[in-house]
């Protein structure tokens, strides 16, 4: 069966790299609204203004706008709430991943599974920063004694009653994390097909700025694991 998803995209000041990635999407046959672009409190009102100006109606992609920055996880549970898709998809806006790949993959991955996550795990990174991803998947794997490497890796994609029930999940870049840590400690299907990374094409990340963020980031996961094991115990079967 194909299935019935739609792909959240944050994007937060980031107005180049979404013009380009619409520019990709929409020179490819892609159903309407496959991809639900949210500008998560951009500090202007370009994305929007761009697509008041779009003239068809249907398109392969549509905006749904936060008034406030949300953080990247909660961008994405802002997205979960504004789509009625049986499963929901999410990556960057960032261009690292060519939005072309993330829909083929995403249209390959065919299930009627509730307890599942596709987790893509990133190829054709540069050196620097596979190092630094091995490195956090080696602590965390050890703290907290599950396969979590490359848990940043996207796109992913699990069924929409995950956002439903699961209330607390981390509105900061914690969210992969604790997504795939979720479904690991209740030994949940993982799939883990491979993707090709490119570099950013424009802009700079607004966290990544150091060594200093990621280590602050590791300290803040490996502090989680009190709270993340209590929301664990919640299955998304429950009503």
């Amino acid at each position: 069966m194909n299935l019935n998803f739609q792909i959240v995209v944050p994007f937060y000041n980031d107005y180049e790299n979404f013009l380009k990635f619409v520019e990709i999407i929409s020179n490819h046959d892609i159903p309407n609204d496959t991809f639900l672009i949210v500008d998560n409190g951009s500090d202007n009102n370009d994305i929007i203004e761009f697509d008041k100006k779009i003239e068809q109606k249907e398109k392969c992609w549509k905006i749904e706008k936060s008034e406030k920055n949300l953080g990247f996880g909660g961008g994405i549970k802002f997205g979960a709430q504004h789509t009625d898709k049986d499963y929901i998809a999410w990556m960057p806006g960032n261009l690292k991943l060519n939005p072309i790949d993330v829909f083929e993959l995403c249209k390959k991955f065919k299930t009627n599974e509730i307890n599942i996550l596709l987790k893509a795990n990133r190829t054709g990174r540069p050196t620097s920063d596979t190092l630094k991803t091995r490195i956090f998947g080696i602590v965390v794997s050890l703290f907290f004694g599950l396969n979590l490497n490359d848990a940043g890796g996207t796109p992913n994609m699990t069924h929409s009653k995950f956002f439903k029930r699961i209330k607390e999940i981390p509105d900061d870049f914690k969210f992969d994390v604790f997504v795939l840590y979720y479904f690991r400690k209740n030994n949940l299907k993982v799939i883990r097909p491979k993707i090709n990374y490119t570099k950013r094409l424009h802009g700079s990340s607004h966290w990544q700025t150091g060594i200093l963020p990621e280590i602050k980031l590791l300290l803040d996961v490996l502090n989680s694991r009190k709270k993340w094991n209590k929301i664990c115990q919640i299955n998304i079967d429950d009503n």
